[in-house]
C-alpha cells in the first residue's frame, strides 16, 4: 500500500544535525551519503510502514510510534514515525546512542 510521507519540521532539523555532525567528524562527502541514505529510507516508509516495528517510548509518549532502523556500527539512526490512515507522519530522526523521546520532544 502506498501512503503520503511527511516530514516534520523537529525531524528535518534532525536530518540537519545528523548532516553536520557527520560533515565535521568525517568529511562533506560522507554526510552528503549518509543524508541520501537517511531520505531513501524516509522515502521507502511510503511503501514498507508497516513492516517496522512499534518504539520502545511508544507508550510513554502515547503514540503508536513506529521505528526504522538505518545504519550500522557507529552509525545508528532511529527514524520515528506514526501511521494515520494513508499518511506516514515522521516525527523524528535520531542517533540511537540519544535518550528516547518524551512528549516534551513531539
Amino acid at each position: 500500500m502506498s501512503r503520503v510521507v511527511e516530514i516534520f519540521a523537529d525531524a528535518e532539523r534532525d536530518l540537519h544535525r545528523s548532516g553536520v555532525s557527520i560533515r565535521t567528524t568525517v568529511s562533506g562527502e560522507s554526510a552528503k551519503r549518509w543524508i541520501a541514505k537517511l531520505c531513501t529510507a524516509i522515502d521507502g516508509l511510503a511503501e514498507t510502514a508497516d513492516r517496522y516495528p512499534e518504539a520502545d517510548e511508544s507508550a510513554a509518549v502515547g503514540l503508536n510510534l513506529r521505528m526504522r532502523i538505518v545504519g550500522n556500527r557507529s552509525h545508528v539512526y532511529r527514524i520515528l514515525f506514526t501511521i494515520v490512515g494513508d499518511t506516514v507522519l515522521v516525527h523524528r530522526v535520531r542517533h540511537a546512542a540519544q535518550d528516547y523521546l518524551t512528549e516534551d520532544d513531539l
